[in-house]
Order: structure tokens, then C-alpha cells, then sequence
């Protein structure tokens, strides 16, 4: 479902430990464990995103998700 440059180009969790070195890292949060299913179970879709919610709080399932996002703060 990703563009080959989209694969060659996924930040992991080593590029945010890099990234640790020389910003704050805040909001870690996860997206998509199950609920991109739902662009093929359309009638399960709002079930699959409340149960995708409830995972993405559980800290090693969060790992599996799609996409993760962060923000990076300057240190002063």
C-alpha cells in the first residue's frame, strides 16, 4: 500500500532515538493498528476505529501501528 519511495523513506524508532539526541521528543502517538481495514469493511469501519483507539493506548501493541507521529521540541 506504499509508494516504493514511501518504503525506502519510513522513519522507525532508531530515527527517533537519533532525533532524541538533539530535540525534545513529545506526543509520541500511534495510528492505524486495525482501522485501515475498514477502507474494505466499510460497515465495520467505526468499530474497527473505536477498537483501534483501545489498542493504540496499549504500549507494545502501539509498535504495530501504520504510522506514528512526534513532535520535536528545540532545547533551550
Amino acid at each position: 500500500m506504499r509508494t516504493e519511495w514511501e518504503a525506502n523513506h519510513i522513519l522507525g524508532f532508531s530515527d527517533l532515538k537519533f532525533a532524541s539526541e538533539f530535540f525534545n521528543v513529545k506526543d509520541v502517538r500511534f495510528w492505524h493498528i486495525i482501522g485501515y481495514l475498514g477502507a474494505h469493511l466499510k460497515t465495520l469501519a467505526p468499530l474497527l476505529d473505536r477498537l483501534d483507539r483501545a489498542l493504540e493506548q496499549i504500549p507494545l501493541v502501539q509498535r504495530m501501528a501504520w504510522i506514528f507521529t512526534f513532535e520535536l521540541h528545540s532545547r533551550k
